[in-house]
């Protein structure tokens, strides 16, 4: 398997003939694929204690963070911040106007495996959607973060689908492979999707994808945004 990319306008700073890459097209691989791939190797694990095991590691981890700690391992890295504008010292937190963030940073074992990384440079003239820029029309900001409910505004190429199709859509998708499809829909054009953000949405990172059916095609096409997107 490789890593797929394409190129794309770098839009920022007026520059000219200047390109950035665009992760794109690539499997997602869930909780349960990761385990079923721990025990395919002839592990002395069973699926039950793997599963057990992975729970009381994740409690463990849920547990050092919900106690304000920091959590460094061979992984990753974790670390809380708040966001957020207080409007003088005496000021208390206040969720309606300050939110807790997690930052995640990869740790030594995981930085080891992008050496190992094979690359595969795509063409994304008709490839996939193409997602050039996300606003949230809510706060008028660009950051890769928002709420339920918000307003969200996606442009880019490509990005129109078929809404009576289950399989297209706009979907947010959890690090554990867990996903859920947009079904609040305010625009559906080839040059920009406007859509609400779901209530139902669960964990505090995702992936947003765009996936379409393009016309006298036979498979399904993906497009990502490369950054993880925060729900407060």
């Amino acid at each position: 398997m490789t890593l797929r990319f394409g190129l794309r306008p770098f839009l920022l700073n007026n520059s000219k003939n200047k390109y950035t890459a665009v992760i794109t097209d690539n499997e997602t691989v869930s909780e349960k694929e990761i385990i079923e791939a721990m025990i395919a190797k002839g592990s002395t694990v069973s699926k039950a204690e793997a599963l057990a095991v992975i729970e009381e590691y994740e409690a463990a981890v849920c547990k050092a963070i919900e106690e304000g700690k920091n959590v460094n391992t061979r992984m990753y890295k974790i670390h809380a911040a708040i966001k957020g504008v207080f409007e003088s010292e005496k000021e208390i937190f206040d969720r309606k106007q300050h939110s807790i963030q997690i930052n995640i940073k990869a740790g030594n074992r995981l930085k080891q495996c992008v050496e190992n990384i094979k690359l595969e440079k795509i063409s994304l003239n008709d490839n996939v959607p193409l997602i050039l820029s996300i606003q949230n029309l809510n706060t008028k900001e660009s950051e890769p973060r928002f709420s339920a409910n918000h307003v969200i505004s996606i442009r880019g190429n490509r990005l129109k689908f078929d809404q009576q199709d289950p399989n297209q859509g706009i979907f947010f998708v959890n690090e554990d492979g867990s996903e859920f499809r947009v079904d609040n829909l305010i625009k559906n054009k080839p040059s920009e999707l406007i859509f609400i953000v779901p209530e139902k949405i669960s964990g505090n990172q995702f992936i947003l994808e765009v996936r379409c059916m393009f016309p006298n095609a036979s498979q399904l096409r993906i497009g990502s945004h490369p950054d993880r997107f925060t729900l407060y």
